[in-house]
């Protein structure tokens, strides 16, 4: 799980600062309902606000998550993925599978993470990404062979490319209806949005 920008639009730590509709900041609950999809590894990549956001783990009894801190998380989105790409093969011999996911989707949970997860394994060998507003993205799962492809990456740019590329291979890419997934939170208007929409 990617939590490693600066929330630029936003003015302040959107993942911590202000409470979701269930009390809890909006990263602890995207964290607690990607925990519980079936995993092997999980981890959560860090920027700006790490020791804030570390704090606001321990703070609601989640402090056995494995972390990596991308120290070049000014120079974009790019940089957050290949540091948990390079960390999850550097520290996980068995991994076949990477799901890249964000921790400012409050729609996406549990349930929607695993109709990805399912048609993985009926894919096994292609990506499977979230189709959302006439687009796609992420949450995305990538079998391990593309991983010297997100490595690749650079800028402030995430996975969508590698996606687009794939999709004009038939078979390469699997695309399911997610629309959790297009449902983010970049500025105070989208978190008010997110707000009222939820409470009605």
């Amino acid at each position: 799980m990617l939590a490693a920008g600066q929330s630029k639009r936003f003015g302040a730590n959107k993942l911590i600062s202000r409470p979701a509709v269930n009390c809890e900041p909006l990263m602890i609950g995207a964290v607690k309902r990607t925990l519980a999809v079936p995993n092997e590894h999980f981890l959560l990549v860090t920027g700006k606000w790490h020791s804030d956001i570390l704090q606001a783990l321990n703070t609601y009894g989640l402090e056995n998550i494995t972390y990596v801190y991308n120290a070049q998380w000014q120079s974009g989105l790019s940089t957050s993925i290949r540091a948990g790409v390079a960390h999850l093969l550097a520290n996980c011999t068995d991994v076949t599978h990477i799901m890249i996911t964000l921790a400012d989707l409050p729609r996406v949970d549990e349930e929607s993470l695993g109709r990805l997860v399912e048609h993985s394994r009926l894919n096994e060998d292609a990506i499977v990404c979230s189709e959302f507003n006439n687009q796609k993205g992420v949450p995305a799962i990538f079998p391990v062979q593309y991983a010297n492809a997100l490595c690749n990456l650079s800028g402030d740019k995430g996975a969508k490319s590698i996606i687009a590329s794939e999709s004009a291979q038939k078979g390469r890419v699997i695309s399911v209806s997610h629309s959790e997934a297009g449902i983010d939170i970049d500025t105070p208007e989208d978190w008010e949005r997110y707000r009222s929409q939820s409470s009605t």
